[in-house]
């Protein structure tokens, strides 16, 4: 039942709702004496049937009946059976026809009760249908008023309602904010849980597949992030930049050079005999045309494998490292130097001037002079190191001795053989 707005609105429905039902019950009750006057007139049909069906069965047995007396009847009582038989036959069939006829009266009366009482029916039905026509006109009428009672109802409630909504809308948007909060969390339990599992073989060798693609990326892009950056090779300080921003920068020549003030270098040149005298390691002696009286110690660091032609002459540089004091004495990169290698050392020895040297079929000599007798006499000598202030004597001369120079400069008077002690002497090369 539909809730009532009103006392009014709901006793019409109650009213209604009795009327029909009242119609409802007198049709069922109609209906129910309808069906049992069916039942009462199909029990007298049955039980005429059964009449019939006995007056039958005696009929046929008194015909069995006569026709066994006819069988063994002489010629002398044939006539009677017979006639007796005829008798009984017209019995019976009157009586079937008179049950014949009663159960035509029972059907055509029993017919006639069935049409009566599905005319009733049919009338309890359009009476129903009707109590219903005429309840549901009813209903929709109230619901109708119903709907404008509700909506006079929505209309005054209008002001409190939107305040309302609004307040419904507030906790709905936070219910809301506290569901998706909830979702997060689920999704982040989730994803934790999917990160705690084990990892499947195909995933794992997917996932580095895709490290070393990001770490190749990774590489090519910091390559090209280094190529961005000029580096030198070595730690100095600039002295040039042959470019400015915007100029083509060829593949030959130096876009910026560098200089090394910390670690000063020399590059000399040497004749082919002389260089093959030097060796890396060995100490040089450097001076400098700008700083006068500066004198710097350096060390062979390499000799260059190949020669240079320098004015036709072939020229092997010789690469010296200066030693820490080069700086402090005012060094400067781009000075020229005057270098000295000492190729060897020798101390308390003889030494003479290399014009007072005669070579003669790989035989040396000198002339020795004698001061009292005025003569000149021949002595061979064996020699040791050759540097640029003389020639070590080992033996065939003595510490005194004058000899004569073979250049045609020769010292007046000759010179005077001395001895070198504790210094030792000094090849100077280059």
């Amino acid at each position: 039942p539909a809730t009532c707005a009103t006392t009014t609105l709901c006793k019409s429905l109650d009213d209604a709702y009795t009327a029909a039902k009242s119609a409802s019950q007198g049709s069922k009750q109609t209906l129910d004496s309808a069906n049992s006057k069916v039942q009462s007139q199909q029990q007298s049909l049955t039980s005429a049937l059964g009449g019939l069906t006995n007056a039958q069965n005696n009929a046929n047995t008194t015909a069995e009946r006569d026709r066994q007396s006819i069988a063994g009847a002489e010629s002398t009582t044939l006539s009677s059976a017979k006639n007796s038989q005829t008798s009984t036959a017209e019995k019976d069939r009157q009586s079937v026809v008179s049950a014949e006829a009663a159960l035509k009266t029972a059907i055509n009366s029993q017919t006639s009760s069935l049409e009566k009482d599905r005319q009733s029916v049919e009338n309890a039905q359009t009476s129903l249908t009707t109590a219903i026509t005429n309840r549901d006109t009813t209903m929709e009428k109230d619901r109708q008023s119903i709907a404008s009672s509700a909506a006079s109802l929505t209309s005054a409630r209008g002001s409190k309602a939107s305040g309302v909504v609004k307040d419904r809308q507030s906790v709905t948007s936070a219910e809301n904010q506290i569901r998706t909060g909830e979702d997060q969390l689920d999704s982040t339990l989730a994803a934790n849980t999917v990160k705690l599992a084990p990892p499947k073989s195909s995933d794992l060798e997917s996932a580095q597949a895709s490290v070393a693609q990001a770490e190749g990326g990774l590489a090519t892009a910091q390559k090209s992030l280094d190529d961005t950056t000029l580096t030198a090779p070595a730690t100095g300080i600039v002295t040039k930049v042959s470019n400015e921003v915007g100029e083509f920068v060829g593949g030959s020549g130096s876009f910026v050079e560098l200089a090394d003030v910390e670690n000063l270098n020399v590059r000399a040149g040497f004749s082919e005999a002389n260089a093959a005298r030097v060796a890396v390691g060995q100490s040089a002696q450097i001076t400098f045309d700008a700083l006068s009286g500066v004198s710097v110690m350096a060390t062979v660091s390499s000799i260059d494998p190949v020669a240079t032609s320098v004015q036709s002459v072939a020229t092997y540089y010789v690469h010296f490292v200066l030693d820490a004091t080069a700086r402090a004495q005012k060094v400067k990169p781009g000075m020229t130097a005057q270098v000295t290698v000492t190729t060897a050392q020798a101390s308390n020895v003889v030494t003479v001037p290399s014009n007072a040297i005669t070579t003669v079929g790989g035989r040396k000599t000198v002339t020795v002079y004698d001061e009292a007798t005025k003569t000149q006499t021949p002595t061979p000598v064996e020699t040791g190191i050759k540097g640029d202030g003389g020639v070590e004597v080992k033996s065939g001369v003595t510490e005194g001795q004058k000899l004569v120079l073979t250049s045609a400069g020769g010292l007046p008077g000759g010179f005077k053989i001395p001895n070198i002690g504790g210094g030792g002497i000094g090849g100077g090369l280059g």
